[in-house]
């Protein structure tokens, strides 16, 4: 249905006569009209399906810019709505192709709209002059000088030329009625109103750089139709070879037609259709009974008989189908491709480098759309091929010939990659990204093949010099790997694929050749190592006489020789961090240690300048001494420090991270790579995959279709992996020998003569094979997983398995029982809560698995696409108790009951690693104890500190006859308040605690000790419940720490699922909750070491 305010409109612009537009006078009014409609379009379109059919832009919208282009105000605004009109399809419809059938229908009408405004601009001639003159005035005018709406004028032309690039070809196009297409008519208009040389120029100009994104896209689109090989070689005289190339594609074409017309005629009978008949087809059995198949008609073939005749072929789901492939090639007249061809030799002289740098600029700094890396991609492959096939000058294309892009590639290509398996929605459309940056890889490679064939000496050392770096990295070695393991119909084209098999056989090639002049050292990624825990031995007081008569002459010496200065790298800060976590006091214990651990390494200087050093940070406690101490005096304090037991001042940090049960591993560092000498036979056997082959076999069934140079591809990778690595069992497939058998069939050529040749090879293997092992034609059925198949398919079954249990050889041997057993026990634990790995050593019959062995056959076994998903959780340790774990447990346990650190002299011994608290809990739950305190460290008491240097205490043993015996109440209640003082120090170190935690248990307790004291005689006490109020007090009622403080201080914890709070009990008295005050209050004095 019409839009009566739309017809109105349009008739109100102005009207054609005897060639000269005439404007009405609402003229600007109007296109307003129109361009506020068309930007409030419903979700139909229906009114620029309606401005399409009045074909507004070939009657009013061209006129008006070629007769009013001296109107400015009225030239922007008609261009406004040309460029409105002229956007492409996708964008109207959010960039995706409608499935809907009403909305495809409105889909392919906008579609031929703009085929329609595409011809009516590939056939003025007019309007391409004025837009070119209106370009060159604005080009002409200084950067400082032009005004806002000058520039978005150009900007707006740019975007109206790369429209109507945009636009794709009609029918007739495709059908080449004509010898110029609607594309080349455009190209042509461009070239004759020099838009071209103005393109040339932007791209080059250094002023003109906030085009560069418009510019690349419009040079893509020009040449979207072309191929670079065949516009590079526009105009040159052919060579022998490439006449002699075309005389033989010309005769085999001549033979595949004659073929075909013998097939016809044979096809055809001396008898009439009415005389068919009724046969019997002798020795193929009828579906009914036992008795031979009648047929009803003629049969010219017997082979052709099949029961699927009249079936219905059953279709395949849209989303499984295979993409088809769909690049617009058309070979353009001669006068269009040296037009194009001198576009580009005039874009590389003078504007390639610049344009590509500033487009490469745009990208890193993110200032360009999501798909501009495309036509960056497009642009840089056509060209590195054009100039390669043109006059090879590297000079010209060194912006893109640089290492830092062909990182940028790699980059690219991973994340396409990842996105096509993340983003479902979109993964067709990010396969066609990565085809386009594999595209610039393969030509990257091809440049600098080129360079290395080169006579000139500079550019064989530069190619020397990439491909040294390109070899080296491990990541760019192994993509090629990924990409065809990964390879999915679905998502990607047999165009991809047979670029990717292209690039693969030049990079072997290319390393081949490296290889073979030199030894080569490549980078191998280390694996993330872990931190070195292992705890120092701790010396018996023997061992300590020892090491103290082994440097007391030596020590002595030092310190008559040494003066006061500092002879080490030891500072202030090296003893002392005031923005550490640990405290004080902490530090100064710290301190002594080291001290200890120089003097038992017999490292004197250090050990007295820590002393020295420690001495002056803390002058005020002589803990280390005084600054008046003798030599003698320093000798005796060495002395007393070499022979203390510091195993609990040592222990200390570690004791509170076992308390808390803290699962958490050190934080691992990050992983390093390494050099290693490089094998390429290594790395070719990676290549000797079933996945990799399943991916050239389908390329191959198609070699009719594909050109020699894929095919000589195909079959020198199965060459490499039959000839070379003697994994020809690999290849004994019923479908590759089925395509051996199609290509002996069908019309030869030269390349399929090569794939003749193999064939013949790879069957005369299988027949030698098969006489030795009469499975084979089975096994002819099913690809081949594992190295380990093929060599026992071709060797004997058990081979492979006898070869590695000689001497020397690995052990990691899996049988058929073995897979299957592995199988069922996977399938057994993967859905359960434990880690699956775990799970399976379990139960595994083999106990000399390892976990790695496990996981590299789950990943050979296709249960996990890598090692990475098998990976264990951080801090996680093993969950699963074998037999022997239990055994050894129990053992450990009988021996260290009674040992002064039960628990952690246990974890020490153990030959499987846990963790504490999984420990405790199995010990419990084996009845080896009957209470879980048996387990925990006995403490030794804490040194007590006299009226000498405090230093001589540290760590040391005082006599129970010196210590004073205060009596039971009083030593209960000193150990009360050493334990709060130590609960809350502890909990005040943490990194997450707060002060004002404290101080909230407190006033709790006060107002509850008011209550209590306000509260009349006969009505009874109440538990009052400690509720928290802020998130930090919720965080440290789940504190270790905090939670022994509420129990030290008498407070109760919630005793069921229907408690939440900690309460402060009714049996809790006011004298009791007086002293709990008193003990949350801070400390006068500040408690020493």
């Amino acid at each position: 249905e019409m839009n009566t305010e739309i017809v109105s409109t349009c008739a109100a612009l102005g009207y054609l006569e005897e060639d000269k537009y005439f404007k009405e006078a609402d003229c600007l009014d109007s296109i307003k009209f129109l361009i506020k409609y068309l930007h409030n379009d419903d979700s139909t379109h229906s009114v620029r399906i309606q401005l399409g059919e009045s074909q507004i832009l070939q009657n009013d919208l061209i006129p008006l810019l070629t007769h009013y282009a001296d109107d400015d105000e009225l030239f922007q605004t008609v261009l406004r709505l040309v460029v409105n009109l002229t956007q492409p399809t996708l964008l109207c419809f959010g960039g995706k192709t409608p499935k809907d059938t009403t909305m495809h229908h409105l889909f392919l009408n906008i579609v031929s709209y703009n085929q329609g405004y595409k011809d009516a601009f590939g056939t003025n001639e007019e309007i391409w002059k004025i837009l070119s003159q209106k370009v060159y005035d604005v080009l002409e005018t200084e950067w400082e000088d032009r005004r806002p709406e000058v520039g978005l004028q150009v900007e707006r032309i740019l975007i109206l030329i790369r429209n109507l690039l945009h636009i794709p070809p009609t029918n007739e196009d495709r059908k080449k009625i004509s010898n110029f297409s609607s594309h080349d008519k455009i190209i042509r208009e461009l070239h004759v109103a020099g838009i071209d040389s103005l393109i040339i120029f932007i791209a080059g100009s250094s002023t003109e750089q906030e085009y560069s994104l418009h510019i690349i896209e419009i040079i893509c689109l020009l040449l979207k139709e072309q191929t670079a090989e065949a516009l590079g070689k526009t105009g040159k005289a052919k060579s022998a070879s490439d006449r002699q190339r075309e005389g033989e594609e010309l005769l085999n074409l001549r033979k595949i037609e004659e073929s075909k017309k013998k097939a016809e005629r044979a096809k055809m009978t001396p008898w009439h259709s009415r005389f068919g008949g009724t046969f019997v087809h002798r020795g193929t059995k009828s579906i009914s009974d036992s008795r031979d198949l009648i047929v009803h008609k003629s049969v010219r073939q017997c082979d052709k008989v099949s029961f699927d005749d009249g079936k219905t072929r059953l279709k395949k789901a849209r989303n499984r189908r295979a993409l088809v492939q769909d690049l617009p090639q058309c070979r353009s007249s001669l006068n269009i491709r040296k037009i194009l061809k001198e576009f580009c030799n005039h874009m590389l002289d003078s504007s390639y480098n610049v344009l590509m740098r500033a487009v490469k600029d745009r990208l890193s700094r993110e200032k360009a759309q999501d798909h501009d890396e495309s036509y960056y991609f497009s642009a840089m492959s056509f060209f590195l091929e054009f100039n390669r096939n043109s006059n090879f000058r590297i000079e010209l294309i060194s912006e893109t010939l640089q290492l830092e892009t062909l990182h940028y590639l790699d980059m690219q290509m991973i994340d396409y990659f990842e996105l096509m398996g993340t983003d479902k929605q979109e993964a067709e459309a990010w396969g066609k990204r990565l085809h386009m940056a594999l595209r610039c890889y393969h030509e990257f490679l091809m440049t600098v093949h080129q360079m290395e064939q080169s006579n000139n000496p500079e550019l064989k050392e530069a190619a020397k010099v990439i491909l040294n770096n390109v070899f080296y990295v491990v990541e760019y070695r192994e993509i090629f790997l990924t990409l065809l393991r990964k390879f999915d119909e679905r998502k990607q084209t047999r165009g991809f694929l047979k670029d990717l098999v292209k690039t693969t056989h030049l990079f072997l090639k290319m390393f081949e050749n490296y290889c073979k002049s030199k030894r080569v050292r490549v980078s191998k990624k280390k694996k993330k190592g872990k931190r070195n825990t292992t705890k120092e031995k701790t010396l018996t007081e023997e061992e300590r006489a020892l090491k103290w008569g082994d440097i007391q002459t030596e020590l002595r010496d030092y310190l008559q020789e040494a003066n006061s200065e500092n002879t080490t790298d030891i500072r202030p800060a090296d003893v002392f961090d005031p923005t550490s976590d640990l405290s004080e006091e902490d530090q100064q214990r710290t301190a002594v240690v080291k001290i200890q651990s120089h003097l038992h390494a017999g490292r004197c200087n250090e050990s007295v300048t820590m002393l020295r050093v420690a001495r002056e940070v803390w002058p005020e406690k002589d803990i280390f001494g005084t600054t008046s101490m003798t030599n003698d005096e320093e000798l005796t304090a060495m002395q007393e420090i070499c022979l203390a037991d510091l195993t609990n001042v040592v222990g200390e940090e570690a004791e509170m991270e076992e308390e808390q049960e803290s699962e958490e591993e050190e934080e691992l560092p990050p992983p390093r790579s390494t050099e290693i000498e490089f094998n390429y036979q290594d790395y070719l056997k990676k290549f000797a995959d079933s996945k990799i082959m399943v991916q050239y076999v389908r390329l191959l069934k198609e070699f009719d279709r594909n050109d020699d140079h894929v095919n000589h591809c195909l079959v020198k990778m199965l060459h490499r992996v039959g000839f070379s690595l003697k994994m020809y069992g690999l290849l004994f497939q019923i479908s590759l020998f089925r395509v051996f058998q199609k290509i002996n069939t069908s019309v030869s050529s030269r390349t399929n003569k090569e794939i003749i040749t193999f064939a013949r090879w790879l069957i005369s293997k299988f027949q030698e094979v098969s006489l030795e092992n009469p499975n084979l034609f089975v096994e002819m059925l099913f690809w081949k997983n594992s190295a380990a198949e093929v060599y026992d398919v071709t060797e004997g079954y058990g081979s492979f398995s006898a070869e590695n249990r000689k001497p020397g050889k690995s052990k990691n041997v899996w049988s058929d029982d073995d897979i299957a057993e592995l199988t069922d026990l996977y399938n057994k634990y993967k859905d359960q809560d434990i880690d699956t790995v775990d799970g399976i050593l379990s139960d595994i019959s083999n106990d000399s698995r390892t976990r790695r062995q496990v996981c590299q056959q789950l990943v050979r076994q296709g249960f996990a696409q890598s090692l990475v998903e098998l990976k264990k959780a951080k801090g996680n340790k093993s969950l699963v108790w074998r037999e022997d774990d239990v055994n050894e447990l129990k053992i450990l346990v009988g021996e260290y009951r009674n040992s002064s650190d039960p628990i952690g002299n246990i974890i020490q011994m153990m030959s499987n690693k846990k963790s504490r608290p999984k420990v405790v809990e199995k010990i419990l739950a084996l009845g080896l104890v009957n209470d879980r305190k048996e387990l925990y460290k006995k403490r030794a008491g804490k040194p007590k500190s006299g009226n000498a240097r405090e230093i001589m205490h540290i760590g040391g043993e005082e006599s129970e006859d010196d210590a004073p015996v205060p009596s039971s109440d009083e030593s209960d209640h000193t150990d009360k308040v050493e334990k709060c003082s130590n609960l809350i120090r502890d909990y005040n170190d943490l990194p997450d605690s707060d002060a004002e935690n404290i101080t909230w248990v407190q006033q709790s307790l006060e107002n509850s000790l008011a209550d209590r004291r306000v509260l009349p005689d006969d009505e009874p006490v109440e538990s009052i419940p400690l509720v928290p109020v802020s998130e930090q007090q919720e965080s440290a009622l789940d504190n270790y720490y905090f939670k022994k403080l509420l129990k030290t201080l008498g407070l109760q914890p919630p005793s069921n699922e229907q408690e939440q709070y900690w309460r402060i009990p009714a049996s809790l008295s006011p004298m009791m909750i007086e002293s709990s005050i008193a003990l949350l209050k801070p400390s006068n004095k500040r408690s020493r070491m």
